[in-house]
């Protein structure tokens, strides 16, 4: 099974790279535009602290919580 991070970096690939809007995203994956929206705010978090949720030792709340702002450094040193 695919982890959600995967999912979250899939959508920006062909957000960034295919410029895709979230409504194309969203017809090819079969999921609301709204669900590719909030993916994309979740793929924006530092690479840091995606390792950290995809080694299990975040939850997907707690990862949320740091899509309030794109600031990486403030992001991980709020963790």
């Amino acid at each position: 099974a695919m982890h959600p991070a995967d999912q979250f970096e899939a959508f920006q690939a062909l957000a960034l790279r295919r410029a895709f809007g979230p409504e194309e995203i969203a017809a090819r994956f079969g999921v609301s535009a709204q669900v590719v929206r909030q993916r994309l705010r979740l793929a924006a978090v530092s690479p840091a602290l995606m390792a950290v949720y995809r080694a299990g030792d975040m939850t997907l709340d707690q990862l949320m919580a740091f899509t309030i702002t794109d600031d990486h450094a403030r992001q991980e040193a709020t963790w």
